[in-house]
C-alpha cells in the first residue's frame, strides 16, 4: 500500500488529504528509471540531479502515473538533527567506543545520536531500521550482522542515507562503509604465535555469515599456510562473539590439545581463559590465548591479553563524517566511500612471548 494525495475542499479552502491506495511506489519509479530511490526523491524535491537522470525519472513518473505523497515528502525533507546508530551488542565495549566516536563528531555539528541495540537478532535489526526511519532521522549508521537480500531491500526502500560498519553486505557497492582490515589483522595475530614457536594453533570464530568472522578465519588460515603448519578443520570452532560462547568452544577444542587459541574477539578470549582455568590449565604456560579487539578489559584480565587492536573510536568518527557529508551534500552523484582502517598488534602476557624470549636468553 502507498499513501496517495487527494484534494479535499472545505469552504473553498484546498487541503491535502491522504488515503491508502495500491498505487506505484517511489522504488518502482526508481527501478523503471534505472536510478536509486534517492535520485527520484531529489527530482521530486527539485534538488541537484544531472539532466539525463532528471529526464529519466520524469519519464518514469509519467509512464507509471506516479503521484507523490506531498505530506510525507514535506516531512522527509525537514531536518530533525538526529542520526541513528544500530548496534548488535550493547554489552560489548567495542560498539560503545564506536558510539563514542560517532557521537563526538555529530555533537560538534549540532546533531544528536540515537542508539538502538538489536541483541544479535536479525528481526530486531530490521525493526531498528524501521524505527529510525519512522523517527525521521537524517541518517543511519548500521553495525550490520548480515541480512543479505532482505536487509538490502529494506535499505533500498528507505530514502535515508546509511553508512555500514563492521560487517559487509552482499550488495553494498552503492553505500558508504567503514571496515577494518580483518584478514591482515588475523594474519598478524596468528603469525605472531607461529614466530614464537606454537605448532597446534586453534581458533574460535564468530558467526560465519558475518564478514568480520569469515575474513578473520581467512587471515588465520593464510598464516598457518605461510608457516607450513597443518590446517585441521577440527581446530576451528564457530561461536557467537560472547564470553559464554568462547568457554563452550574452548571446552570442545581441548579434546584436540591445542597449544594456542586465536579468539575472534575479546569476549571469546575471556571465555577461553575462564574455561582453561576451570580445566586446570594455565595461560600461557599450558595454552596461549590471543584476541581481536582492544578494550579496557583486555588490559585488566590476568594475564593481560595479547590482541589485534581495532580503531573502534576512529571507526565511529569516520562513519559520522561520511554520514554528515552525505546528509549535507546536494550532489547526489557523489560516489560511495569505502574506508578500510588498519589494525595494530599489541603484545601482552597471554601469548607467552616474554617468557619464551626470557627462556631463549639462557
Amino acid at each position: 500500500m502507498q499513501l496517495e494525495d487527494r484534494e479535499l475542499r472545505t469552504n473553498d479552502t484546498t487541503m491535502v488529504g491522504i488515503v491508502l491506495t495500491g498505487k506505484v511506489t517511489i522504488v518502482e519509479v526508481a527501478k523503471e528509471a534505472g536510478v536509486g530511490p534517492s535520485t527520484v526523491s531529489r527530482v521530486l524535491n527539485e534538488q541537484s540531479v544531472s539532466e539525463e537522470k532528471r529526464q529519466a525519472v520524469l519519464q518514469a513518473i509519467k509512464k507509471l502515473n506516479y503521484r507523490p505523497n506531498l505530506m510525507a515528502r514535506n516531512l522527509r525533507t525537514s531536518v530533525s538533527r538526529l542520526c541513528g546508530l544500530v548496534i548488535p551488542d550493547i554489552c560489548n565495549s567495542f560498539f560503545g567506543q564506536i558510539a563514542g566516536g560517532a557521537g563526538a563528531v555529530l555533537e560538534k555539528q549540532g546533531y544528536e545520536l540515537i542508539i538502538t541495540n538489536t541483541g544479535q537478532k536479525m528481526s530486531k535489526q530490521n525493526e531498528a531500521l524501521q524505527t529510525m526511519v519512522s523517527r525521521q532521522v537524517d541518517g543511519i549508521m548500521l553495525c550490520a550482522i548480515g541480512g543479505k537480500g532482505e536487509l538490502e531491500a529494506q535499505i533500498n526502500r528507505n530514502d535515508c542515507p546509511i553508512v555500514i560498519l563492521d560487517n559487509k553486505l552482499d550488495q553494498m557497492d552503492g553505500l558508504d562503509s567503514v571496515m577494518v582490515d580483518n584478514i591482515k589483522g588475523a594474519y598478524s595475530l596468528t603469525e605472531h604465535l607461529c614466530m614464537i614457536g606454537y605448532k597446534r594453533i586453534a581458533t574460535i570464530t564468530g558467526p560465519m555469515e558475518q564478514s568480520s568472522a569469515s575474513e578473520r578465519l581467512t587471515g588465520f588460515r593464510k598464516a598457518l599456510a605461510d608457516y607450513n603448519l597443518k590446517f585441521d578443520q577440527e581446530m576451528i570452532k564457530e561461536s557467537d562473539f560472547t564470553i559464554r560462547g568462547g568457554a563452550e568452544a574452548t571446552r570442545a577444542l581441548l579434546k584436540k590439545q591445542p597449544d594456542a587459541i586465536v579468539a575472534a574477539n575479546n569476549h571469546l578470549a575471556i571465555g577461553a581463559i575462564m574455561e582453561l582455568r576451570q580445566s586446570g590449565l594455565e595461560v600461557p604456560d599450558d595454552v596461549a590465548v590471543v584476541g581481536f579487539d582492544d578494550t579496557e578489559v583486555g588490559e585488566l584480565i590476568d594475564p593481560p591479553l595479547t590482541i589485534v587492536s581495532q580503531p573502534a573510536v576512529e571507526m565511529g568518527e569516520t562513519a559520522a563524517r561520511l554520514l554528515l557529508h552525505r546528509i549535507c551534500s546536494e550532489d547526489e552523484a557523489i560516489p560511495p566511500q569505502q574506508r578500510v582502517l588498519p589494525t595494530r598488534l599489541i603484545v601482552r602476557s597471554s601469548c607467552g612471548f616474554y617468557k619464551k624470549i626470557g627462556s631463549m636468553a639462557y
